[in-house]
């Protein structure tokens, strides 16, 4: 706390000494106290570091300060303008671009002395970068949903109108196509809803993991079996690396083989007939590492840092996007939740390689 900036005032005598003042530094938010005349008279050490002025600056030298840090100085300047030194407390959210990003609620409140009468003002400035972070995430994720299930719902209500309204006169082979189409809809707004529920469950912590020991090399072949007709409809090729069978995982089985199987079949999805998808382990003395690698199209560079994020389906390869958009966000939720990492390389034109690394044990470092 720097020392009164003005002789003491009537404001000041308020102040219980250096106790208070010690406490008030221990605030996490930046505290400016204004005498009446709006001379400062006390800043908190939280001021100073937030908006990264020397401590002991002039009142006009903060001003122009502060508004050389906002994103919006003229919303700043506003809300200076409307400041009423008897009027009720008043906040206002304000993006910050210097020191660093960040978004901060001021908030302005009236200091009255023993007889009622306004002495002072206090200037609060709270960090609420992570709050409306999450805002902007959630209003986010609620269009993103809203847009997943409007498409299939406007499909599925459209080719149904279509049949009931021309039942008398529609040909059956486009009637049986129509509903085809429809049935179509129905079962990706029910794959949307699943993923939905699932990504819901595991971040409220809500799905369990059931732990058991199991050979690695054994889920790698059931999980090359259950794919085989999917591959062979492709034409693509299976490379399966055969893990040793002394090679036990201590994991939840069933989640480890959802991660796995949702990363061959984006490897299927986006690979060239005639192309090869491999499937291999790899041992340390704390971790296991299975690789999905295939030899499709790849993934821009601009698109990798988001491949992860819910909803994101890449764009810039050429390939009409598909699915739901979660199930690599799913992937990586779960595997995340088993202490260990999921990681990818990829080039345009040169395939991708997803690894899922995983401790040994529960609760070992990755």
């Amino acid at each position: 706390m720097t020392p009164p900036l003005s002789p003491p005032s009537s404001l000041l005598d308020h102040l219980a000494g250096s106790a208070l003042l010690a406490l008030l530094d221990a605030v996490d938010e930046g505290l400016l106290l204004l005498a009446s005349d709006g001379h400062l008279l006390l800043a908190n050490a939280r001021f100073w570091d937030l908006f990264g002025v020397p401590p002991g600056s002039d009142i006009s030298e903060l001003r122009s300060h502060i508004a050389g840090c906002m994103a919006d100085p003229e919303a700043y300047l506003a809300s200076l303008a409307q400041e009423v030194d008897d009027g009720p407390a008043t906040e206002v959210d304000l993006a910050l671009v210097r020191p660093c990003r960040r978004v901060v609620r001021r908030r302005v409140a009236a200091v009255r002395g023993a007889d009622g009468s306004t002495v002072g003002r206090l200037v609060s400035y709270r960090d609420i970068t992570r709050d409306a972070e999450v805002n902007r995430l959630k209003t986010e994720f609620v269009a993103n949903v809203s847009h997943e299930l409007r498409t299939p719902m406007a499909a599925i209500k459209g080719f149904l109108t279509v049949v009931l309204e021309d039942e008398a006169t529609i040909d059956p082979e486009q009637r049986r196509h129509f509903l085809g189409i429809a049935r179509e809809q129905t079962d990706r707004l029910s794959r949307l809803i699943d993923d939905l529920l699932d990504i819901s469950r595991i971040e409220a912590g809500r799905r369990r993991r059931t732990l058991s020991r199991f050979p690695v090399g054994e889920l790698l072949r059931d999980l090359a079996q259950a794919l085989r007709p999917e591959l062979r409809e492709a034409g693509l090729r299976l490379d399966l690396e055969t893990a040793p069978t002394d090679w036990d995982l201590l994991a939840d089985r069933d989640q480890i083989a959802q991660v796995l199987l949702n990363l061959l079949t984006n490897a299927v999805k986006f690979t060239p007939r005639g192309g090869c998808v491999r499937l291999a382990a790899r041992r340390t003395a704390t971790t296991i590492c299975l690789r999905v690698e295939d030899s499709g199209i790849g993934i821009a560079a601009e698109d990798l840092p988001q491949v992860f994020e819910k909803f994101f389906r890449g764009r810039s390869s050429g390939v009409a996007p598909s699915g739901t958009g979660l199930g690599l966000a799913i992937a990586r939720e779960l595997v995340e939740g088993h202490g260990g990492r999921l990681t990818v390389r990829s080039a345009v034109g040169e395939g991708s390689c997803f690894e899922v690394l995983l401790p040994l044990e529960p609760g070992g470092a990755t």
